[in-house]
């Protein structure tokens, strides 16, 4: 982040404590030491944290340097939002549901939204619920409820109009990760963006709870001395490294391509049937489904699984949408298996 926006935004008891010398690093031993372990505030920066900000720099194309670890990409936003001003807002550009915002207020941040129909890449339409006192522009690319990428060229025209403005922060959780080194030039050449990765099942590291910020250099060092407690656990350090290998990333991205294979096979399969009445396979591994009778589907997946995968209107702008995670067979199994004895029923009627 760039001075100036850094003095714009940050508070200014925070940025007090960037003048301060930073604490003084303690040695580590070879065996676990479990006062530190345990004790998560004021544990120094590790050097197996070290060691996974540089695995994660070599997976993902960047410098080391550049990398804040953290533990959940929502985690961050708040923190994000602590740091800041206290007149400082947050526009958030994908729906998100009613009772996450009213959290989000219930913690005291200022929470602004956008139309749900507003189209990924619509920068003028974003810019229209942008105010003065926007200290952040939250992205999601691709939306997890709507599946929907903002495509490169639009992340950057935000980031120029929003240049001594706001910070962008683009969570590219569900995105390919062989796109990382694209997102990176663009990061490259604009400091109030910032790109985030939530790394779970898409990089074979389910219920690790381990992000990283990635952006640029001097808004990492700022955050890695005014937060170090939120440097990773030595256990999550083990199990990361252990786990960000080349063979493993290769494995996390050729199920990724048989996931995305499995939703176009679904997608040729149920295009035909009566019962469907809009199809979509995502930019990440989800399908979303509009059937004729919502209400139907929906209580047969709730006496099978008893959860709900129905999107409310308030989610999509469309009633009767469901979102289908192509990783869970089983769920996909079961939507067909209604499909095809409902589509049977349409016909024998």
């Amino acid at each position: 982040m760039s001075a100036s926006l850094r003095d714009r935004w940050l508070r200014v008891d925070w940025q007090a404590l960037l003048e301060l010398p930073p604490p003084p690093a303690m040695p580590l031993y070879g065996g676990p030491v479990w006062e530190e372990d345990f004790d998560e505030l004021h544990r120094p920066v590790s050097d197996g944290a070290c060691a996974l900000r540089s695995r994660l720099a070599a997976v993902l194309g960047g410098d080391p340097r550049q990398y804040w670890l953290g533990q959940r990409a929502t985690q961050m936003r708040q923190q994000l939002m602590e740091l800041s001003r206290p007149d400082a807002r947050l526009l958030l550009v994908q729906p998100e549901a009613p009772f996450y915002i009213q959290r989000l207020q219930g913690l005291g941040m200022r929470v602004d939204t956008v139309p749900p129909d507003l189209q990924p890449g619509d920068v003028d339409g974003l810019l229209e619920h942008w105010q003065h006192q926007t200290a952040l522009v939250w992205v999601q690319s691709p939306s997890p409820l709507t599946g929907q990428a903002w495509p490169m060229e639009a992340v950057a025209d935000l980031c120029a109009h929003l240049r001594d403005f706001s910070l962008v922060v683009l969570d590219l959780s569900l995105d390919n990760p062989d796109h990382h080194n694209r997102w990176q030039r663009v990061m490259d050449q604009h400091e109030n963006l910032m790109l985030l990765r939530e790394f779970d099942h898409g990089w074979s590291l389910p219920g690790l709870q381990l992000a990283a910020l990635q952006a640029a250099e001097p808004w990492v060092e700022a955050l890695q001395k005014l937060w170090p407690e939120q440097q990773p656990s030595r256990a999550v350090e083990r199990a990361a490294l252990d786990l960000l290998t080349h063979e493993n990333q290769r494995k996390a991205g050729e199920l990724r391509r048989q996931q995305m294979a499995r939703g176009k096979a679904l997608c040729q399969r149920w295009a035909e049937n009566p019962q469907v009445r809009q199809l979509r396979l995502a930019d990440a591994p989800l399908l979303f489904l509009q059937v004729r009778q919502p209400a139907a589907l929906q209580s047969a997946l709730q006496r099978q699984a008893g959860e709900s995968w129905l999107l409310s209107s308030e989610c999509v702008g469309e009633a009767g949408w469901f979102r289908l995670p192509l990783a869970d067979e089983g769920l996909c199994e079961r939507v067909d298996a209604w499909l095809r004895d409902h589509a049977e029923r349409i016909v024998q009627g």
